[in-house]
Order: C-alpha cells, then sequence, then structure tokens
C-alpha cells in the first residue's frame, strides 16, 4: 500500500462531509471491475490541526487514523480524534 498526503488550504469551515463524500465515491470508482483493472480500495486517514501547531503530530495523528481504517476493515475514512488519543501505528508484523 502506498502513503500520500494531501494538504488542503483555505478549504471550507467544516470539511469533513466534503472528505468522506469525496472518499466514498472514490472508493466507489475504484471498485468497478468493468474497465478492466482490477477492484482496489482507498483508507483514509484525516487530521487538521491549527496554525502553530507541529506538523509532526499532524502527521502522526493522520498515521493513527488511517490504520485506525485499515484495523477496522479498510475501504474508508476516519478522521482523528479524542477517541484516538494514545493509540499508535501497530509496528511492523503485527
Amino acid at each position: 500500500g502506498d502513503e500520500f498526503v494531501v494538504f488542503m488550504v483555505h478549504n471550507i469551515h467544516e470539511p469533513r462531509q466534503l472528505i468522506t463524500d469525496k472518499v466514498i465515491k472514490i472508493n466507489r470508482e475504484l471498485a468497478d471491475i468493468h474497465d478492466g483493472l482490477p477492484a482496489i480500495t482507498l483508507s483514509t486517514g484525516v487530521a487538521f490541526n491549527q496554525p502553530g501547531e507541529n506538523p509532526e503530530e499532524l502527521f502522526r495523528q493522520a498515521d493513527v487514523a488511517l490504520y485506525y481504517v485499515k484495523e477496522h476493515g479498510r475501504d474508508g475514512c476516519c478522521f482523528y480524534s479524542e477517541k484516538l488519543k494514545g493509540k499508535t501505528r501497530p509496528r511492523a508484523g503485527n
């Protein structure tokens, strides 16, 4: 699995629904095998930060959210929240 980062700047006030809708739409398109390509899925971890916050912490939070999706069925989107606080990315081989 490849991992990518997308930075959203100058976005709408509450982008959660927009992001969720886009991930659902993309997963529907990726599941369509009529184009001759194998079906694949997109798992997305999302984190938001405020100006002045540590960028490394933002990446860690997004990574934790991503692995939460992967551990709970893949093919979806998770926003980092207090319920994930204290969790870490699983170690290789786990």
